[in-house]
């Protein structure tokens, strides 16, 4: 049965829930305002539900005051982003107000920027793991950065200046060994996915597949932003006639367009289904290549030799073929390394039943 196409508004019915949507941010403004008074208050922009638990761990002390933005829903102008952003850097310079984005959100809506002109302002993404599930999906573990964002490769981020002042080694403390040990003993990764049982020939080369649009690769230097193109690339540079697999992403939403591209264009490649989890096939130690994934780093402490095509937090540290450079990483670092500052040192972890941050320890249940 056809879907029936939504009725179009009517300008003054876009300009009515426009007004409604200023009367609700300004009121949450003034009870921003009032409360800073008593205690530090955190605007969380851009959260939605699911993020929710994530928003709390930020300044614990603080009271937590969502805005929920979508320009689509309410009718905002461009001009109201900009808006939005001036009355935003308004409150936090003046009062002890911090304000977290999640993501990139404010400059892909209104291009507008609301974290570099706050006092305190922090971008915050989804940690690498989850650490323990809510029952409802709920973010239980996050990344919150008071410079850049750490997939964005085109400038520094709090966790690229974090490894850049690393010591070698961190990789090799009890708990990174721990952590290390449940993730490659157990299987532990991003997503939860069936487990795959394909056996790759000696000497495979392994793509692995990224969300088309998403900010891991828009967002970050990148010597291509489509799976097509990948494979195009690691073809020319890494196959040398050896096997080539290409898993694509569980959640792409261009898979079936990408699937017909790349096997037109390479039908020797075999293209695996993306609904099953990779990290049987990284046990197997192919050589894996990558944009910017992040199952690239679960290769490489796994001992696989890994190539990215594009600038990825845990790319140009040393322990990767790298095909784009970022001269700005000068430290030498391994992948254990890596995987401990980032997901043990530098992300915070919830409960999802008590709502309170957590060690990476207990959210892991890492035998310390």
């Amino acid at each position: 049965m056809p879907r029936t196409a939504l009725p179009t508004r009517s300008p003054a019915a876009w300009a009515a829930r426009r007004r409604y949507a200023w009367a609700i941010v300004r009121a949450q403004f003034w009870a921003a305002w009032v409360i800073s008074f008593v205690r530090p208050v955190v605007l969380g922009v851009y959260f939605n539900k699911p993020e929710s638990l994530a928003l709390a761990a930020i300044k614990p002390e603080a009271v937590h005051i969502a805005i929920s933005l979508a320009k689509q829903k309410r009718g905002w102008r461009e001009r109201d982003g900009a808006r939005f952003a001036e009355l935003v850097a308004a409150l936090s310079n003046r009062r002890p107000i911090a304000v977290a984005v999640w993501g990139r959100r404010d400059i892909e809506e209104f291009g507008s920027d609301l974290v570099r002109p706050a006092r305190e302002g922090y971008r915050v993404e989804a940690g690498l793991y989850s650490g323990r599930k809510h029952p409802k999906n709920k973010r239980t573990s996050l990344i919150a950065c008071r410079e850049g964002i750490y997939y964005d490769g085109h400038a520094p981020s709090d966790v690229e200046t974090a490894l850049n002042a690393l010591t070698p080694g961190r990789g090799q403390h009890p708990d990174a060994l721990a952590l290390i040990a449940k993730i490659t003993g157990s299987g532990l990764t991003k997503y939860e996915l069936e487990k795959d049982d394909t056996k790759l020939p000696e000497g495979a080369v392994l793509i692995i597949g990224q969300c088309t649009g998403d900010q891991a690769i828009e967002a970050t230097p990148a010597l291509t932003r489509t799976n097509p193109g990948l494979v195009d690339l690691v073809m020319e540079h890494i196959a040398d006639g050896a096997p080539v697999f290409f898993k694509p992403h569980p959640y792409n939403t261009t898979l079936e367009a990408d699937a017909a591209e790349i096997a037109a264009n390479h039908p020797n490649v075999i293209q695996l289904e993306g609904r099953f989890n990779a990290t049987p096939m990284l046990a197997q130690k192919p050589i894996v290549a990558t944009i910017s994934s992040g199952v690239g780093l679960e290769a490489a402490i796994r001992g696989c030799e890994v190539h990215t095509f594009g600038t990825a937090f845990y790319s140009n540290w040393g322990f990767t073929k790298d095909h784009l450079p970022c001269p700005r990483r000068t430290n030498q670092l391994t992948a254990e390394d890596v995987l401990a500052s980032v997901v043990i040192d530098q992300s915070v972890y919830v409960d999802p039943t008590t709502g309170q941050i957590i060690s990476a320890d207990a959210a892991f249940d890492l035998p310390l």
